[in-house]
């Protein structure tokens, strides 16, 4: 103890010359730049979230296509504007996910100050900054959120400093003056890490009001006259705000998360080198008791801790891991006030000193091996994180949007087509696409997404047609289902079926590239190719439908599909005749499950094939059973699926043992996700009148829609190809 007390004192000793503090405080800082943009740099690409980014730079400076409007406040922009100077659009953005981390230390650092010595507050702020977890935010895109972070944390210092000796009166200090323009910084950066600091100074203040009974009118007006100064200044943004506001509500803001996963969901955002961060919250837990219940700083503790917890389990509930990414600063934080020697005026409790030094040496070892473990981890989540957030940049992709940016007039709309992604964001890949198109290329898209998701509302309508365009050249919707057929330019969505999720649909199961073979399975015929022109589809009563024709070398066939909207259920009906002599006699038909369905085939000797999309943080997901009927076929046998390269599914195998037979398979779902939109009566949509009503000029597909882009070249009479590389297939609309 005795050594460890000397090294302190030697380390605070050369930390109280602001020189020395600024050199080791700023160059450790460069550190964590350097740790963090080691993996930027390591690839061609940046984030889905850095698309936007793009959009709001071409908006400031007044030279947007795009007419998503601001979509970000004008801090990060601004910023990325004057960094692209010396190193180009996609250093800029490289760059900014690793400052943005690395400015976190300094601010922590200036913060933790007030409470504790120089070297902890070093310590830990070294140690917040290199969360493993805030690699996802970098990685992903979540820029603003970092340096807003960084930003509430100069807030957080300047409020205390203005409230701890606070006055009566209208007239505000100079103290309260600045902590007004850090709120209103905050809020120049990101939305809701101004929402989320504004409510942790609201919960602070009502700690405070409830504990300093001698203070209470004082402190009233400190923070009354902070906050309507942060007010004031802050007006300027109440447009945008509102913008926000409606999508917000709409997509479920004020809305908890369930109370029941208060366990789950804090395990899954410290997932990695989780044993840590249980020491760091049993320190921060029972650091709380250095304060007395008079100090000024346990309010302040109290509201960082509680705050995020508070949000999430009460109105945050649409985003709940991002929300608790606030946690890390109060658990780092408040475990850090065990390095404070003795009681002071902001830590005036008293301890034991074996008690002190145990603590002291606690949080000391803690942080140390935090420091060095996270260090050494951080190579291997960025390759992890860049690996998942970077799915949707494939080789090639900037060579495509530069063309889109080259060869289209600046008053184009360009459609944008994606394969999903295995992730509770299943469709963001052609979200992010679409921004990247919208801000590299300054063109106007409508592109894939799960609506609630995005920014502003008015865009919604948009991304629900583009959903619609891509999903089949017929939809049919009634707020539980949507059935997409593609018939007859294309058997890959023959029908698929999408269920509702996150205020629009997302593809469940489908069937797709049916085929004859011959008995031994040597020769065989694809279905499409015999798809004759004479299809049709409309409504019925409350039954929707779309049939067709086949006829090819030795057969002729017949397919209808039905959709039952108040049973959910989807039925695939095929016919087929054979004529003498021809070799066919197995009927093969696909079911394509895109990356988060499952599905169990050990009852389908008996016809039946249970589906499910699996439970996510509590929330129930899709059930359904598909139910196979034949006419002089054999039970299904499962092969592996006939379906183009990058597309999961099943190969589902029949014997037909007469020259007469058919098939029939229905799909009921027995579950729905929470929140599934409002049924309503059942309606028909086409792609034609998709590419009409939003004036779409060009189609931009991902090479991993190989489905669509088989599609679209069978449709010569609407689309022609007029680009395409590595990346991407571009189409003109005729």
């Amino acid at each position: 103890m005795a050594s460890l007390r000397r090294a302190e004192d030697r380390a605070e000793a050369a930390l109280a010359d602001q020189r020395i503090a600024a050199a080791v405080v700023f160059g450790a800082a460069a550190a964590v730049f350097a740790m963090r943009y080691a993996g930027a740099a390591s690839v061609g690409s940046a984030g889905p979230d850095y698309g936007h980014y793009l959009i709001a730079q071409n908006w400031y400076a007044l030279r947007d296509n795009a007419g998503e409007g601001a979509f970000d406040p004008p801090a990060v922009p601004f910023l990325l504007l004057g960094l692209s100077v010396p190193l180009g659009r996609m250093g800029a953005l490289q760059a900014a996910g690793p400052l943005a981390a690395a400015a976190l230390l300094p601010c922590a650092y200036y913060l933790l100050c007030l409470f504790t010595p120089r070297w902890g507050a070093l310590l830990t702020a070294l140690a917040f900054s290199l969360w493993g977890q805030f690699t996802e935010l970098i990685t992903f895109g979540g820029v603003t959120n970092l340096f807003g972070i960084a930003a509430s944390l100069l807030a957080y210092r300047a409020f205390f400093e203005a409230t701890e000796s606070p006055t009566a009166g209208i007239r505000p200090t100079r103290r309260e003056v600045e902590c007004a323009l850090l709120l209103v910084a905050v809020l120049s950066i990101h939305h809701l890490t101004a929402f989320v600091t504004g409510a942790t100074i609201l919960v602070w203040t009502g700690a405070r009001l409830a504990s300093d009974k001698p203070q209470r009118r004082a402190f009233a007006w400190s923070a009354g006259r902070t906050m309507g100064l942060a007010a004031a200044f802050g007006a300027v943004y109440i447009p945008y705000l509102f913008g926000l506001l409606d999508s917000e509500v709409t997509a479920g803001f004020g809305r908890g998360f369930d109370i029941g996963q208060a366990v789950e969901l804090p395990a899954f955002v410290f997932r990695d080198l989780t044993l840590v961060w249980q020491v760091f919250l049993a320190l921060a837990v029972t650091g709380l008791w250095r304060f007395d219940l008079r100090s000024p700083g346990l309010p302040f503790a109290v509201a960082v801790l509680a705050t995020p917890f508070l949000l999430v389990f009460t109105i945050l509930g649409t985003h709940p891991v991002r929300g608790l990414f606030y946690e890390t600063f109060a658990i780092v934080g408040i475990a850090a006030l065990w390095s404070a020697r003795d009681g002071s005026l902001r830590v005036p409790r008293k301890l034991p000193a074996r008690l002190l030094g145990l603590g002291r040496a606690a949080f000391f070892a803690t942080a140390l091996v935090g420091i060095v473990t996270m260090s050494l981890a951080l190579p291997e989540h960025q390759q992890r994180a860049l690996s998942q957030y970077h799915q949707y940049y494939s080789p090639g992709m900037t060579e495509a949007l530069d063309w889109v940016g080259s060869n289209t007039p600046p008053g184009a709309t360009i459609a944008v087509d994606r394969g999903p992604a295995g992730d509770y964001n299943d469709l963001w890949q052609g979200m992010a696409t679409g921004w990247w198109l919208e801000g590299w290329a300054n063109r106007r898209a409508i592109y894939e997404a799960n609506p609630v998701l995005l920014p502003f509302k008015a865009r919604w309508p948009d991304s629900m047609d583009a959903n619609r365009l891509f999903a089949g050249d017929t939809t049919f919707e009634n707020g539980h289902l949507r059935v997409a057929d593609n018939f007859p330019l294309d058997d890959a969505a023959l029908p698929s079926i999408h269920t509702a999720y996150l205020g629009d649909y997302h593809e469940f199961v489908g069937f797709s590239s049916p085929r004859l073979l011959n008995s031994d399975g040597t020769v065989s015929f694809t279905l499409d190719e015999a798809a004759q022109p004479d299809a049709s589809a409309g409504i019925t009563g409350t039954v929707g439908w779309a049939a067709g024709t086949y006829a090819g070398p030795g057969f002729r066939g017949e397919r209808r599909v039905t959709f039952e909207g108040a049973a959910d259920a989807v039925t695939l009906a095929m016919n087929f005749t054979l004529e003498p002599g021809t070799p066919w006699s197995v009927l093969e038909v696909s079911l394509t499950m895109p990356p988060l369905t499952l599905a169990e085939f050990q009852d389908l000797p008996s016809g039946r094939v249970a589906l499910q999309v699996p439970d996510s943080f509590g929330f129930s997901r899709e059930r359904a059973t598909l139910e196979l009927r034949g006419t002089n076929l054999s039970a299904g046998a499962l092969v592996p699926a006939y379906l183009s390269p990058g597309v999961r599914g099943a190969g589902l195998r029949f014997a037909a043992s007469n020259a007469s037979f058919s098939l029939l398979a229905t799909v009921t779902v027995t579950a729905l996700p929470d929140g599934a939109p409002a049924s309503h009566p059942l309606s028909l949509s086409t792609a034609a009148g998709v590419l009409a009503a939003r004036s779409v000029t060009f189609l931009y597909v991902g090479l991993d829609s190989p489905a669509n882009i088989q599609r679209f070249d069978r449709d010569p009479a609407r689309l022609t190809r007029v680009f395409a590389n590595s990346a991407a297939v571009v189409f003109g609309v005729r």
